[in-house]
């Protein structure tokens, strides 16, 4: 396995699966850990567990048609400030980095720098920009699957749904 130490940090980090999220024709697949509950958003489990312990997790995986699965995963946790009094007032430290797989086998390891935010709305606002991105992309990933499935033969002569 290959590691390497990127020059940035989780913002740069965040771009690059923004980045990953734009090439929809290049997925198979798209997955979140923890999975939300239908009709839950997953900035929701997000918010939720930061507010009741002041630390979160994240992950988000992709797999590609080429057989690579990225698998990012995000980590934060409040710096403690005995003169503020709300979570969301105090800073945010972060970490993340992502890794390839092929199969079982880790093929690379790209770690990024800890990034410190001045407060955690920061973070919680760029959580939510990009939330949009990834729904959007997972709709968009669906529906290639479908089209991939379907015959086009059989849409253009009307044999499909009865």
């Amino acid at each position: 396995m290959e590691i390497t130490y990127e020059k940035g940090n989780l913002i740069d980090l965040i771009e690059k699966l923004d980045n990953d999220l734009n090439n929809i024709h290049d997925i198979s697949r798209l997955g979140r850990i923890p999975e939300p509950r239908p009709g839950m958003r997953y900035r929701e489990i997000l918010l939720g567990m930061f507010r009741e312990s002041g630390f979160i997790s994240a992950t988000v995986f992709i797999d590609f048609k080429n057989g690579i699965r990225r698998v990012y995963t995000f980590m934060g946790k409040v710096i403690p400030r005995g003169d503020i009094n709300n979570l969301f007032e105090m800073p945010i430290y972060t970490e993340g980095y992502y890794i390839d797989k092929k199969g079982d086998e880790i093929i690379n390891m790209v770690i990024y720098n800890p990034y410190t935010f001045k407060n955690s709305y920061e973070l919680f606002k760029m959580i939510s920009e990009f939330g949009e991105r990834y729904r959007l992309t997972d709709y968009e990933v669906y529906v290639d699957r479908m089209i991939e499935y379907m015959k086009i033969e059989d849409l253009l002569s009307g044999d499909v749904g009865g």
